[in-house]
C-alpha cells in the first residue's frame, strides 16, 4: 500500500506532462491553420482563374458559356499521358477523348489552339504540343 502512495506523485506528474503537451500539440495544430487555409484559398483561386482563362478560348468552339465551362471541368479531370522527345526538344501532352464526339470536337479544337500558342516548358524550354488521342 506504501508502495502505491509513492508512485502517486510520479504518476500525476506524468499524467500533467502528456496533458500539457497534448495542449502544445493542439495550440501548434491551430496557428498553423490559417497558413493551411490560405494556401488552400491560393490554390483554388489559381485553378479558378485557369478555368476563367480556358473558358474565354473554349468559348470560341463551344457557344454557351455553362457547357463550356464544363468542358473545361471535364478536361481538367480527364487522363492523359506526358511524353517527352529530346531529340525534337517537344513534350507531347496527349490528353485522353471524351465522352461524346461533340465534346471530342471542342476539346481537339481548343488543344489545337493551345499548341499554336506555342507554350514552352518552363524549365526546359520544349515546346508543348497538345493532341487528343
Amino acid at each position: 500500500m506504501q508502495a502505491l502512495k509513492a508512485c502517486a506523485p510520479s504518476a500525476r506528474r506524468r499524467r500533467e506532462k502528456s496533458r500539457s503537451a497534448a495542449c502544445r500539440k493542439t495550440s501548434d495544430r491551430v496557428s498553423s491553420t490559417p497558413h493551411i487555409k490560405m494556401l488552400s484559398d491560393t490554390v483554388k483561386m489559381i485553378a479558378y482563374r485557369a478555368e476563367i482563362a480556358m473558358v474565354g478560348l473554349m468559348r470560341r468552339h463551344h457557344k454557351k458559356e455553362g457547357e463550356a465551362r464544363a468542358l473545361i471541368r471535364q478536361l481538367f479531370v480527364s487522363s492523359g499521358d506526358i511524353v517527352p522527345n529530346e531529340a525534337e526538344n517537344t513534350l507531347t501532352i496527349r490528353i485522353h477523348r471524351a465522352a461524346t464526339p461533340a465534346h471530342d470536337k471542342a476539346i481537339a479544337a481548343l488543344l489545337n489552339d493551345l499548341t499554336q500558342l506555342e507554350f514552352q516548358h518552363r524549365e526546359t524550354g520544349a515546346k508543348m504540343i497538345f493532341l487528343l488521342v
